[in-house]
């Protein structure tokens, strides 16, 4: 007669190797698709770097265009152009406050990051207030598509 305690083990041993087999199995199949992200995720940050590389080229060739198409209205004497896509127009040149010393900006004036808070110079210098280090000056032309 066969001893059902010593069956009980011997399957329980079993069950526990096959479990142990497909662990492994698991693991290793978990191995494989780390190993091809891994490799995913290297191409995704090259492309990303590329197509950064790709942005800020055209981003400069966009700006250089809207110079261009500026100067030539400007010398055109023309202050707007409307086509069959779209609306292009000189506008005026708006305040900005220009930095000439940081350094000696008031506190009051200043961000956190110790950078210049130029809305606040803006407005204390239209208030009629000196502010050290800044002046209002009017900033470059600037080109409106639509």
């Amino acid at each position: 007669m066969v001893d059902t305690d010593e069956l009980d083990l011997q399957g329980l041993e079993d069950t526990l190797q096959s479990i142990e087999a497909a662990i492994e199995d698991k693991v290793e199949g978990i191995i494989k698709v780390d190993i091809q992200m891994d490799a995913g995720i290297t191409a995704l940050a090259k492309e990303i770097k590329r197509l950064e590389a790709r942005k800020k080229s055209m981003t400069a060739g966009k700006e250089r265009l809207r110079g261009y198409t500026l100067s030539c209205l400007q010398a055109a004497g023309l202050q707007k152009v409307s086509t069959g896509v779209g609306i292009a127009s000189v506008l005026k040149a708006r305040e900005s406050v220009q930095i000439l010393d940081a350094e000696a900006l008031p506190a009051m004036y200043r961000d956190i990051e110790i950078k210049p808070d130029k809305k606040a110079i803006g407005e204390a210098i239209k208030a009629g207030e000196q502010v050290p280090g800044a002046v209002m000056a009017l900033g470059l032309p600037s080109l409106s598509i639509r």
